[in-house]
């Protein structure tokens, strides 16, 4: 039987689970019940849906969710809610609750009816028949508002059941009689269906001329709606930026050209009229497409969603998922950015071009200070640069240094100047394809240099985190210290210190300092010429055991320190220098603090850490700056150290195989695998092999494993022989060790001494887990050094 209203199937659509019909029949006898009680109350013949058998008649090739779908077409859905109805995972909840709701969202009344009372119902009219927990209210009013029900629950002590005709009120807790609540029912229907009609009415026999435009845009609205235009036109919205998304992909993949992109966009943007316009005029049915409106459209079997195709409200979710996945999934285009993989970056040394080339130390400092502002770029992961330089004399592929360093792009450059005219050339290189993603070249006065890194920088963050405003792009620069003439006498006297009086050239000495000099001559008050100059007068105490030279670097350092109490390079100075541990610590963790990627303040705390016997505080370190520094020797050194100090000799094993890896002829590695072989292994060929390769390539490192080899030998007169040729303490003590109980007077000396600054005492985390002591770690002196160190440990920790 037709509805009250056309265009609906049911009046009254009756949704409940079956459980709840199972055992006495319960929904069946509302359902009748109500009938009756309707025929008494409303002139009109109500339609009802009641799907009492729970198959409906349905075969096994109908399509189930289509026929509910026209079914579910009615004014008054009524939920039975009990116990079981509010489950999320239901048939009923899912297919018939929230599917209603989202249909009489969108037809022509809505989900709320104004009443000829004034009031307002919803369409959605809740028969509850148990008393139900807070979770699953709480679930019903998250789609409907604040549960309003007619109540069919019989409540006394213990019992929570649906009220039953024969149910005597006076022993409910409700007080509630079953004809009066269907009554209820019967009224309420009654009420929201004559404000349906009302609405009807009033909308066609309420127009006057002034109101006859506002009729034509609502029978516009409902045309727009029946013809599915609207459903059609996001359809084909969401297909084309899935279309345009794939596309971008795509050219990003095999690095086609940008026009394309801009070329489909324009397409897709010209097709969008006709798309819509197509959707007006015609329809699907069973013999084809047809007009809208024609005589063949009136007589269209299929329903209007069927007349449209492809817009079902299944495919448009999956559709609009399917966008949503792409866009999260490949979030940059490739008209703006680069993709989120590329994150990272190498800069390696700059190429020194000029024609007498003397200027390799400016393309050092140019690619130096470039990878410092980098490194302070939140989302940006940069390598370290020991590790980016380590390419600068092994020379490798773009592809090959992507690999080793774990990045995904590499910046390189290089440097020509010729007087006082300076030209750089800078281009950032896609590790996988080799192509450019950007190049500029500056030719600039050699005054512009501070500009030129800012320019540099900017250019590579602004292409590789496209999620930066203008404005924090902008903010990315140098931390100016001094003008441009004073850095470069600073920049060039670095390059000479580190590069050649600390290999070994003594004559480079005073070249370095004139340079430092000059630098503080350009500016007096520049903090880190003073700390560089101080730096180097303690380099050059290691050649002269003169006390001025001592007294003339400290005192250079705190007349840095007290112009520039907050400079890196200052504090890491500080640090380095100072003769007390705890000291030391102290400004080489606020110099760690200001820049946490600065590795020379990272050496110095790694040191520190491990003397002050914190040992697992090395190895966390260690491990943090090598995921972005995974070449740098030095580091891994400390590392194997740590592990080695803290009794884990399996770690130092895996990290010299892994050093070994890019530094096939490193002699740390080599070191620490003697002490494994001889100590943890027992292999006394294998250390021999080691000690006799040590031999060749580390004169110092080869006293000490000779030293064990000795001891193992018996030969305690040779040992103190190769003891005494070795000038660092602490591999002094070490060797000492092999001697067993004859190394305690050694040992005790060394502890007690601080004549040079190689002076290491011996840590409680050494004495307790380093496997050197091991032949010595039970006797009485030993066992009174260790609760001596123990004692200092815990005060420091």
């Amino acid at each position: 039987m037709p509805s009250l209203i056309p265009g609906y199937e049911y009046d009254i659509f009756i949704s409940y689970r079956q459980n709840d019909n199972k055992r006495d029949g319960w929904v069946t006898e509302f359902v009748n019940t109500l009938k009756d009680e309707l025929e008494a109350t409303v002139k009109d013949k109500i339609s009802i849906y009641f799907d009492e058998n729970p198959y409906d008649g349905l075969g096994d090739t109908h399509d189930v969710d289509d026929s509910l779908a026209k079914k579910l077409k009615c004014l008054i859905f009524i939920p039975i809610i009990s116990k079981t109805y509010c489950d999320p995972n239901s048939f009923a909840w899912t297919n018939e609750f929230l599917a209603f709701n989202k249909m009489a969202e969108t037809d022509e009344y809505g989900l709320k009816v104004n009443l000829p009372s004034g009031n307002t119902a919803s369409r959605v009219l809740p028969i509850r028949i148990h008393e139900i927990d807070d979770s699953d209210r709480h679930l019903v009013e998250n789609e409907i508002g604040f549960l309003r029900s007619i109540d069919f629950v019989y409540q006394s002590a213990g019992v929570n059941r649906p009220l039953s005709q024969s149910d005597n009120p006076e022993k409910n807790l409700n007080e509630t009689l079953y004809r009066d609540q269907i009554n209820k029912v019967a009224n309420s229907i009654q009420e929201i269906i004559v404000g349906l009609k009302g609405a009807d009415v009033e909308e066609e026999t309420a127009l006057d001329d002034d109101q006859l435009p506002q009729q034509k845009k609502t029978q516009f609205r409902k045309e727009l709606k029946q013809r599915n235009v609207v459903r059609a036109s996001l359809v084909y919205i969401l297909s084309a930026l899935a279309f345009w998304k794939v596309s971008d992909i795509s050219i990003g993949l095999f690095n086609l050209s940008e026009n394309i992109l801009q070329i489909i966009s324009l397409i897709l943007i010209v097709l969008f009229p006709i798309a819509v316009l197509l959707a007006w005029l015609y329809e699907r049915s069973p013999q084809g497409f047809i007009r809208t409106g024609s005589v063949a459209s009136r007589d269209n079997p299929l329903s209007d969603a069927q007349k449209k195709p492809l817009t079902s409200n299944t495919f448009i979710v999956l559709l609009t998922a399917s966008v949503v996945a792409l866009f999260l999934l490949f979030p940059k285009t490739t008209t703006n950015s680069i993709d989120s993989d590329h994150k990272s970056i190498a800069v390696l040394a700059f190429d020194d071009q000029s024609p007498n080339g003397d200027q390799e130390w400016l393309g050092d400092g140019v690619a130096d200070e470039i990878l410092n502002v980098l490194a302070q770029v939140e989302g940006l992961k940069v390598s370290g640069k020991t590790s980016s330089f380590y390419f600068k004399e092994n020379k490798a592929t773009t592809k090959e240094i992507g690999e080793a360093l774990d990045v995904k792009t590499v910046l390189e450059g290089s440097v020509s100047r010729v007087g006082d005219k300076l030209r750089i050339t800078a281009q950032l290189i896609d590790v996988e394809t080799e192509a450019h993603l950007w190049s500029n070249k500056y030719d600039r006065d050699a005054e512009d240099i501070f500009a030129i890194v800012d320019e540099v920088a900017q250019s590579i963050v602004g292409s590789l985190i496209s999620e930066l405003s203008e404005e924090e792009v902008e903010s990315i620069k140098m931390a100016y210290q001094t003008n441009t003439k004073a850095y470069e006498y600073f920049i060039k006297a670095e390059h000479i210190h580190y590069n050649e009086f600390l290999e070994g050239n003594e004559e480079y000495f005073e070249p370095a300092k004139k340079l430092y000099i000059a630098a503080l001559s350009e500016d007096p008050n520049y903090g880190e010429a003073m700390a560089g100059l101080s730096n180097l007068y303690d380099s050059y105490s290691q050649y002269s055991n003169l006390s001025f030279i001592t007294k003339k670097r400290d005192s250079i350092l705190n007349v840095a320190y007290r112009i520039n109490p907050n400079s890196n390079y200052v504090l890491m100075m500080k640090g380095y220098l100072s003769t007390n541990d705890d000291t030391a610590f102290y400004f080489l963790s606020r110099a760690y603090k200001n820049d946490p990627s600065h590795a020379p303040t990272l050496f110095g705390l790694i040191n520190k850490l491990w003397l002050l016997g914190l040992h697992n505080e090395a190895i966390s370190l260690c491990k943090e700056i090598l995921e972005t520094d995974p070449l740098n020797e030095v580091i891994r050194s400390y590392y194997m150290l740590s592990l080695w100090s803290s009794g884990q000799p399996e770690g130092v094993r895996m990290q010299a195989e892994e050093l070994r890896q890019f530094n096939a002829d490193t002699h740390f590695a080599d070191l620490w695998m003697f002490f494994v072989a001889l100590l943890v292994d027992q292999d006394i060929h294998e250390a021999r092999r080691i000690s006799s390769v040590l031999e060749e390539i580390n004169v110092f490192f080869s006293y000490t494993t000779k030293a064990w080899l000795l001891s193992v030998d018996g030969k305690n007169e040779s040992i103190l022989i190769e003891i005494s040729k070795i000038h660092n303490d602490l591999f002094y003590g070490m060797s000492a060790a092999a001697l067993g109980k004859n190394s305690f007077e050694i040992l005790d000396s060394l502890n007690n001494s601080r004549a040079t600054k190689f002076s290491y005492p011996l840590t409680y985390i050494d004495l307790m887990n380093n496997l050197i002591f091991e032949n010595i770690r039970q006797e009485p002196q030993f066992q009174q050094w260790l609760k001596e160190a123990k004692v200092v440990h815990e005060e420091r920790v």
